[in-house]
């Protein structure tokens, strides 16, 4: 709130999205934004989205004012749609339609699964999900030591039991999503007709992809890349070391 009130910029970019997500809501950002603990949904992925969206666009747009320009553009997840804006690939418009869609199918699946990060390499925790791939999957490597799995609560928590006896870091994630898993399968469909004529473009500023562990001109990044967005492992540790 004290951001907003000193700095026009990044009130001006907030509000922007607000009218913009406006268009395909019935809620508004800017609200939920507001709203006092008691009465926030923050936690609701299709609130929560849209406003680490905003936030970091507002960010984005706040620096530049000050005239830190990005060489290159790295977005974890979600954030993949803030860094795409800001490297010139999608529209304002196209990327809050983008996050408002993966945001609604996502909230479908509340309730159904859990998030944790474990600490094991890449190669360890392949290992250790042997077995476990229908309920359970790769969800992000985000460090050489630091992984993000997905899947069956049940599951998860025999998975990790043993790696807890042998006093290796496991802590769930806040959510109640099984975001990056094969859970995702379901809302497939519905976020491809959503985005199917999505517009994008090569961008100005390179584009480090987390999906494709590589960077993308951005003129490839339709309905299908956010596909991948959504049910591939983020492979944010393999990006940032390519930077």
């Amino acid at each position: 709130r004290q951001l907003m009130e000193k700095e026009p910029v990044f009130h001006a970019a907030i509000k922007k999205c607000d009218a913009l997500f406006s268009r395909h809501a019935d809620w508004s950002l800017l609200k939920e934004l507001m709203a006092d603990e008691e009465h926030s949904r923050i936690n609701e992925t299709h609130i929560t989205q849209p406003a680490l969206f905003a936030l970091q666009v507002g960010l984005a747009d706040l620096w530049k004012s000050w005239g830190i320009q990005p060489s290159a553009v790295i977005g974890h997840s979600i954030g993949e749609a803030a860094a795409a804006y800001t490297a010139g690939v999608y529209s304002l418009e196209e990327a809050v339609r983008i996050v408002f869609h993966r945001g609604r199918w996502l909230h479908k699946m509340a309730g159904k699964g859990k998030m944790a990060v474990v600490g094991l390499s890449e190669r360890k925790a392949e290992e250790v999900l042997k077995g476990w791939e229908n309920e359970i999957s790769l969800a992000a490597v985000n460090s050489p030591k630091s992984v993000t799995v997905s899947g069956d609560a049940g599951a998860l928590e025999k998975m990790m039991e043993p790696l807890q006896q042998k006093e290796i870091f496991c802590r769930y994630l806040q959510v109640n999503y099984a975001f990056h898993s094969y859970q995702m399968d379901s809302v497939r469909k519905d976020l491809l007709k959503s985005l199917k004529d999505l517009t994008c473009q090569k961008g100005s500023i390179p584009f480090y992809s987390t999906v494709r562990g590589k960077v993308e001109s951005g003129d490839q990044l339709g309905a299908d890349y956010w596909w991948e967005n959504v049910r591939n492992p983020v492979r944010f540790f393999k990006v940032t070391e390519k930077l």
